[in-house]
This record gives structure tokens, sequence and C-alpha cells, in this order.
């Protein structure tokens, strides 16, 4: 059976398949004095923050369940990238999607959702983040995904409550997309 994982995460910038040297140590640069940890993800993309104020999600389940498909990627990013769509949406904030080199979720300001994923033995690993307040250490100057873009923020300011229910809104739409 597949899992659904949610989580806030501490400081973290992760790298995927795509990044060069030369990036890497600009980036190590950037964060030694955050004390922001910096991991080899084993995802497609660039780097990318997570940390907190971002909810982090993984949908860990076989590609052919969740999409029809055994080799559904795709699909199951695009289904990935309407979940945060939408729960953006419920909270007010207009949205598009973005594909190719701006795959993601993108408000009129920047780049509010990123997604990576990984499939291993036809199961999809890996899955989205969504940023919805900013925080001192948020993107430490790093551009989401290696892009020339900006990060956006599903609310203006720290707000626990709100953060917790768009946790909550994430998981049921994660749920009712991908398992029911």
């Amino acid at each position: 059976n597949g899992s659904l994982i949610l989580s806030e995460v501490s400081p973290v910038v992760t790298f995927g398949k795509r990044l060069d040297s030369d990036k890497f140590n600009k980036i190590k640069n950037k964060t030694d004095d955050n004390q922001i940890l910096l991991y080899q993800a084993d995802r497609g993309g660039f780097e990318t923050y997570h940390g907190p104020g971002q909810w982090v999600l993984f949908v860990v389940e076989s590609l052919e369940k969740i999409t029809g498909e055994r080799k559904g990627i795709k699909k199951a990013v695009g289904m990935l990238l309407e979940v945060a769509k939408s729960v953006a949406e419920e909270f007010g904030v207009s949205v598009s999607l973005g594909e190719d080199e701006r795959l993601g979720v993108w408000s009129e300001h920047g780049k509010l959702a990123s997604v990576g994923v990984s499939v291993k033995q036809g199961v999809l690993l890996h899955g989205l983040s969504l940023n919805v307040f900013q925080t001192q250490e948020s993107f430490c100057g790093i551009r989401p995904c290696g892009l020339d873009a900006v990060a956006d923020y599903l609310i203006p300011t720290s707000c626990e409550k709100t953060f917790v229910e768009v946790g909550k809104r994430l998981e049921q739409k994660a749920l009712k997309s991908f398992w029911v």
C-alpha cells in the first residue's frame, strides 16, 4: 500500500540531478553562515529550498495504481500540481500551472509550488512543496528550482492556524486525488 507524507522540515537546500559543481559551490557559500543543510536528493531538477513555512508532500505509490499507467510520470506530476493549485485557489490566490523549465504553480508574484519526483521500480517518490509563509531563512537568496524567478507565498505572514489548515487541505486533496 502507498503512503502520503506531509511535513514541514528544518532549513535544507536539496539538489536534483541537474546541478553542476560551480553552482553547488556558490550555494554552499551562501548557506554556510545560516546553518542550512545541503542535501543531494535522488530526484530530477535543480536546487531548491525547503524549510519552515513550507509544506512538503510526498506521494509514495506505484505509478500504475495512481495513474493507470506503468510509466505515468507526467500524469503523476500533473496530479501533484493540481493538488497544490486547488489548495492555493481555496485560499484565494489566483494561480496558473507552468510547464517545461517553469514547471510548478505560479502566482502573479512568483513560484508558489514546486514539484520534483523520481521513480524506482515503478514507485513514485518525492513530491511537491508549497510555500505558505516566508521566514527569515526562506530560500536564502536561492532562486526556486534554478530559475531566474522569485518565490511567492500563500499568506503574507506567519500564522500557525492557517499553516495547519493549509496542511490539512493538502492532505485531503492528495488523498482524494491519488487514492479515493
